[in-house]
């Protein structure tokens, strides 16, 4: 992979992490604590979420052989993201990516999320020319390569940004 598509994908994961970033940005730690309902997270829960996730799938890349010749699907790369962040559809988390409870600050849980984030630019750097040609399976988009994988989780990040946005909301609501 060229070097200009690590950089893709990293300026990917930066957007998300920003739009991560402001999704907390005014929250005390205490509503950061609270859920808006018992079946939805709260806000520390979703950034526990992400990097449970996010360590998951950066070592089934690491752990996948590369087979055959290289993937590049540009139309399905571009879209990605968008199709992740997307909310009108509610999925259940396998319970091994379910939040335990890690973090009771904002500022400790970002902390953690953006070390995982270092950690998953510099395995892209590392790994860049393997990402497309490793391929795992995902539970809504099928088979994907590791490169399609990293856009996953840079549209998890917004997708859960703005399931913290809702929450705000409806927690606020008279």
């Amino acid at each position: 992979m060229q070097n200009s598509d690590d950089d893709k994908l990293i300026a990917e994961l930066d957007e998300s992490a920003s739009a991560l970033r402001s999704a907390v940005a005014d929250l005390s730690d205490e509503i950061a604590r609270q859920r808006p309902d018992s079946e939805r997270w709260s806000a520390l829960e979703n950034i526990e979420h992400l990097i449970i996730v996010e360590e998951m799938i950066r070592n089934r890349i690491a752990a996948a052989e590369p087979t055959g010749e290289p993937v590049h699907n540009p139309e399905r790369e571009a879209q990605l993201p968008g199709r992740v962040a997307l909310r009108d559809t509610r999925f259940t988390a396998p319970p091994v990516a379910w939040p335990r409870g890690r973090f009771d600050s904002v500022s400790v849980a970002l902390e953690q999320f953006d070390a995982t984030r270092r950690d998953t630019a510099r395995f892209i750097s590392e790994h860049g020319p393997k990402l497309r040609r490793v391929h795992l399976q995902h539970p809504v988009f099928g088979n994907l390569s590791g490169y399609e994988m990293v856009l996953v989780l840079a549209g998890h990040a917004h997708r859960h940004a703005n399931q913290i946005l809702e929450g705000i909301v409806q927690s606020t609501r008279f």
